[in-house]
């Protein structure tokens, strides 16, 4: 291949499309500007989230981004060529993952940034890991950029500002449904959850220290014996359109205790204290393991 063949692919178009809740498609987004910081044309396919009721575009409303997406019709293109490709391939026993034009995020879950600076078509995956994030890491936090709180929201901001907060996100709810805890079940357990507790304790000892817990399951969090006597605030109400507000008041703490969820994953990113203590669990799923998921100073319990 000629040099000029070579930067042609380079600046192909690619577009990836965004799929799941406000933490995932945060991650779908950085792919599209670690692409783009890489020389590639890079834009969002936006309209499933759209037509989605549960989780909707909660990125581009809550971070006010605008024209970065494709068309619909370009959107039912790429599906009617999916479409014609998957029956094709069916007949004559390939792969869905050799049709052309189309990218489909390996099982082996390594950063495959590399690979897509070369590839022009539609991506299909979650691209999880702090590989994606490298060299692009001050532009996604002047892009992700929280609205004002309201007063509530405020408040709250307030207290954790002012205190030696630690957030803590409780997953269960969902987490607990048998075809979710196969893939995230049985990970960030009491067990877990203690030992992080500790951890910080022992860490931050001498200091007054205020657990600040998020969770979607108050009840199974409320059964988490890790804290004692120590003072601990539910924060609750931030619930549909207002969700975001949890990731953002995460983000305020002094430290963060995670789940194995792309939505305190960036609760804890986006925390800008230098001296932030974020522990994690050691393993993020039960199978096909995300390979790098979190940075190196994040403690894995």
């Amino acid at each position: 291949m000629t040099e000029q063949k070579k930067n042609r692919r380079l600046h192909g178009c690619v577009t990836v499309r965004l799929e799941g809740g406000l933490g995932n498609q945060m991650w779908q987004y950085a792919c599209c500007i670690r692409l783009r910081q890489m020389g590639k044309k890079a834009r969002i396919d936006d309209y499933d989230v759209r037509q989605n009721t549960f989780h909707q575009a909660e990125l581009l409303r809550v971070f006010r981004i605008q024209g970065e997406s494709i068309h619909a019709f370009l959107h039912w293109l790429w599906r009617i060529h999916l479409a014609l490709w998957f029956r094709i391939n069916k007949l004559i026993g390939k792969s869905y993952r050799e049709v052309p034009f189309y990218y489909v995020e390996s099982e082996e879950r390594i950063c495959e940034a590399v690979p897509l600076s070369g590839f022009s078509g539609y991506c299909s995956g979650f691209w999880q890991g702090v590989g994606y994030l490298e060299g692009i890491e001050d532009r996604l936090r002047k892009v992700f950029r929280f609205p004002e709180p309201d007063e509530k929201n405020r408040q709250f901001g307030e207290l954790i500002q002012n205190t030696e907060s630690v957030s803590v996100h409780i997953r269960g709810g969902d987490y607990f449904n048998e075809d979710v805890a196969l893939l995230f079940g049985n990970i960030c357990t009491a067990e877990y959850y203690d030992r992080a507790i500790r951890h910080i304790l022992e860490r931050e000892s001498g200091k007054d220290i205020r657990f600040f817990v998020f969770t979607n399951d108050p009840a199974y969090a409320k059964s988490i014996s890790g804290f004692d006597d120590r003072q601990v605030t539910y924060i609750t109400g931030n619930e549909g359109e207002d969700a975001f507000r949890d990731m953002q008041l995460m983000s305020m703490c002094k430290h963060n205790i995670i789940a194995n969820s792309s939505f305190s994953f960036w609760g804890a990113w986006l925390n800008a204290n230098p001296d932030k203590i974020v522990v994690a669990p050691a393993r993020w799923k039960n199978m096909n393991e995300i390979k790098n998921m979190c940075p190196d100073e994040w403690i894995r319990l």
